[in-house]
């Protein structure tokens, strides 16, 4: 689930990883948080990949 793109230039989840990746891509919104590029065997972008709604103002990132 989100594979991060800060700070994981030189390693990432691949399809190598694992017999079977699948990838939910969801936080590629206003902040850029995830990666863009399909890396799994299967790669889903609900809401096109984006910022799921209320994710901001329900404080879900003060975890």
């Amino acid at each position: 689930l989100d594979p991060d793109n800060e700070g994981f230039e030189d390693e990432r989840l691949d399809r190598d990883d694992a017999d079977f990746v699948d990838v939910i891509h969801s936080s590629n919104g206003v902040y850029e948080l995830g990666m863009r590029e399909p890396m799994g065997h299967v790669d889903f972008y609900p809401n096109g990949g984006g910022d799921q709604p209320r994710c901001f103002s329900a404080g879900a990132y003060q975890l």
